[in-house]
């Protein structure tokens, strides 16, 4: 950045840096040169995008696959963070957490939550990208939240992927015809492989007619790995498509960190936002439009108040069983809470809203009766949250923990705490809405992530069996749980040594041939595919003796 000929690029956002133009006469392309650091950049991209379908699935490469992540995001950091140090603080939060939703990579044996935080890293890398460029419309998210997020993911990577190929194969010339060190260095490294790539298919050939001769071909045998070889070549051409995309995110944020800097872009805070359009409908419109729902909704609490209030008392209904009754309250919430946030989010969108003024400089921008319509549906949720919890409570004391109902509860507690979220906002104006909900579910998500639930659900299952609801320890629970209920399972069979009781000694034989199976497919599993639980529950194992493997 501090060649004195440099000056941005004025035409195409995605092109690269460019010399002066002034005598370039009308509609012709200016010529441009990619500098060394912007070179070995897209050499690292093909890395990246060649490791990342290395790693994939991550289940068999799970301490590779949070180093990557590591890696991955410390590289963005160091590649655009030192170039626009305002933005830095903002990027290294959102790398962290990333970085510690990674390391459910090794404290968790659930692949679900796994498969959810790798494809979580992957759109906030792209990003974390985006912020670090320093042109986002707001210092913390906003209102422009969702839009900057899509762009960062769906339109910056896809501007011109091609600049990959035209880095690594020499990077273009200047305006005087000659190279830059970084072209030259691009240009060798792309022709050795160019020339590789076009070796490939005549030594392919010329292989295949050698391979008459059986000592020749046994050789070949011991000194390669056809397979292996076949998996390197499939992950070179995905890795530079991967590649392209991520070497285009980042030089499109370098551009618009140009741009910005030459006043081209607003500076940071100053982008009016773009939902300020769609406020068009009358607060009476809105108003009227929300009135016979909330009307609806208040005869439905009084017609059901007797058979929503029993949930809190542990009183079900006589004709549902406790697995219909917490079923239908969860059903009922997920509807009646899509609907609501639907409404508010709707009503909130396109409803007028009130300048502020000198003479009321904290004006809340909303309406007051808008404002309490809003507040009414976040309070009639919140109740029916509150019910469903209680219902799936009464269940779970009876039944037990399951994944399902884990998730299910999960799930209602972020509700309830994002329509909090709506009420606050709604009665103090300082409220950041975007910003506090985003808070809100990272911290949920960053919770299931990091807590072993497996692990969780079974040693909850153990101890209410232990204390007399052997419910709790019947059907699919350990295959459900996995490797993660190791641990819990040996401690059952050790508090339950000897026992008398018929229920017991049926759960303890299930489990003790669960036990000697897990041990063999522990002794099976390969070194990649291990991390912390599976270490434990292999070491525990072993340690018992009766399932150790000789």
């Amino acid at each position: 950045m501090n060649d004195p000929a440099y000056t941005p690029p004025s035409t195409t956002p995605t092109s690269t840096i460019l010399r002066s133009t002034s005598n370039l006469t009308p509609g012709t392309r200016p010529p441009y040169a990619y500098r060394l650091f912007e070179v070995v950049a897209a050499w690292l991209c093909w890395v990246a995008g060649y490791m990342l379908c290395v790693v994939i699935p991550i289940t068999d490469c799970l301490w590779g696959a949070f180093a990557y992540t590591v890696v991955l995001f410390g590289a963005a950091l160091w590649f655009l963070g030192y170039r626009n140090r305002v933005c830095i603080l903002r990027g290294v939060i959102q790398a962290l957490i990333s970085v510690l939703l990674s390391v459910s990579y090794l404290v968790t044996t659930n692949t679900a939550i796994m498969v959810c935080v790798f494809l979580f890293n992957c759109i906030n890398w792209f990003y974390t990208v985006f912020v670090l460029s320093g042109t986002s419309a707001e210092r913390f998210p906003g209102d422009s939240f969702v839009g900057e997020a899509l762009s960062s993911v769906f339109l910056h990577p896809f501007k011109a992927p091609g600049n990959l190929f035209v880095a690594i194969f020499g990077g273009g010339k200047q305006e005087d015809g000659t190279e830059r060190r970084g072209g030259r260095f691009g240009k060798t490294l792309g022709l050795i492989f160019l020339g590789l790539a076009l070796a490939f298919i005549p030594t392919l050939i010329v292989g295949f007619l050698l391979s008459y001769d059986e000592g020749f071909t046994a050789l070949l045998k011991k000194l390669f790995n056809l397979d292996e070889i076949g998996k390197i070549i499939r992950n070179l051409i995905f890795g530079i498509l991967l590649g392209a995309f991520a070497f285009g995110a980042l030089l499109t944020s370098l551009n618009r960190a140009r741009e910005k800097k030459d006043g081209s872009l607003p500076a940071e805070g100053k982008t009016v936002s773009p939902r300020r359009g769609t406020h068009v409908l009358p607060v009476t419109v809105a108003c009227a439009a929300l009135t016979p729902v909330l009307l609806l909704y208040v005869i439905f609490f009084v017609s059901q108040w007797s058979y929503y209030m029993s949930a809190f008392f542990g009183i079900r209904p006589e004709e549902l069983t406790y697995a219909d009754y917490a079923r239908n309250g969860f059903f009922e919430l997920c509807t009646v809470a899509g609907i609501n946030a639907v409404l508010c989010i709707l009503a909130s969108l396109f409803t007028r809203r009130r300048a502020a003024d000198e003479a009321h400089p904290r004006r809340h921008a909303t309406h007051p009766a808008l404002r309490f319509f809003l507040c009414l549906f976040s309070v009639c949720t919140l109740v029916l949250i509150a019910t469903a919890l209680s219902k799936m409570f009464l269940y779970v004391d009876t039944y037990g923990l399951t994944q399902k109902r884990v998730y299910a509860t999960w799930f209602m507690l972020l509700l309830a705490v994002s329509f909090v979220v709506v009420f606050l906002r709604q009665v103090c104006r300082r409220v950041n809405l975007t910003g506090t909900l985003l808070c809100v579910f990272l911290a949920f998500f960053l919770a299931i992530s990091l807590v072993n639930v497996d692990r969780l659900i079974v040693s909850y299952n153990v101890q209410a069996c232990l204390d007399g609801n052997i419910y709790t320890m019947q059907g699919e629970v350990l295959e459900d749980a996995g490797v993660s209920g190791v641990l819990p399972a040996l401690n059952f069979m050790a508090q339950t040594e000897g026992t008398q009781d018929p229920a017991l000694a049926d759960i303890r034989e299930k489990t003790d041939r669960w036990l000697a199976r897990m041990s063999q497919e522990l002794h099976n599993m390969k070194p990649g595919e291990k991390n912390i639980p599976i270490l434990q529950a292999e070491r525990a194992l072993q340690a018992s003796g009766r399932y150790a493997m000789r």
